[in-house]
């Protein structure tokens, strides 16, 4: 490779580094929300289950920590999260990402922001001592607060979403669940 190409990968990179900064963080995550099966109707029928066992697991409640990543000059978030669903013992690992088309400055160091992203991911669990997995699948909408501080450096932020989504697994035939998550998180982000 000769000098010329050199410099100009070096220049590219060096003008692209220096043209945004990127925010890398962590964030806690709090998820309630709910499942529906089909199976679990059946299920419930063909072995007499209670309506009050049916309705417990239906109900989710994760909670957990993610790495985020942002930039603080294109509105995209990313985040890599591992959850715990504390009542249905399911271990969650997804990625999210996030495009904010509305940020709103509030005052000097604060802007709310709103946007559209997507989550996929996998669930781990058991089922008859046998180790299953899930590929999750889900539409976003986010909205949350952010807060600059430090010129630019620091970023203390809080955001919700609603998360519409679907689990797809093969275990005696296609199944398909849908879940209704209302994921709620905190954390910070460094920009360098």
């Amino acid at each position: 490779m000769n000098f010329f190409k050199k410099f100009l990968i070096l220049a590219f990179f060096s003008l692209s580094f220096n043209a945004f900064s990127l925010g890398v963080g962590a964030q806690i995550n709090i998820v309630p929300g709910f499942s529906f099966n089909s199976e679990d109707e059946k299920a419930s029928k063909s072995t007499g289950g209670s309506e009050e066992t049916k309705a417990f697991e239906n109900f989710l409640l994760e909670g957990g920590a993610a790495f985020t990543l942002k930039t603080d000059n294109f509105p995209l978030s990313l985040a890599v999260c591992n959850d715990w669903d504390f009542l249905n013992n399911h271990f969650d690992f997804s990625v999210t990402a996030d495009y904010h088309f509305l940020e709103i400055q509030t005052g000097s160091f604060s802007s709310l922001f709103a946007g559209l992203g997507g989550a996929a991911g996998t669930t781990l669990f058991t089922k008859d001592s046998d180790l299953k997995a899930t590929l999750n699948l889900a539409p976003r909408a986010v909205f949350g607060l952010s807060w600059i501080f430090y010129d630019g450096f620091f970023e203390y932020f809080v955001q919700g979403a609603v998360q519409p989504g679907f689990s797809f697994f093969n275990d005696t035939g296609h199944t398909c669940d849908f879940s209704l998550k209302i994921p709620v998180n905190t954390g910070v982000r460094f920009y360098y």
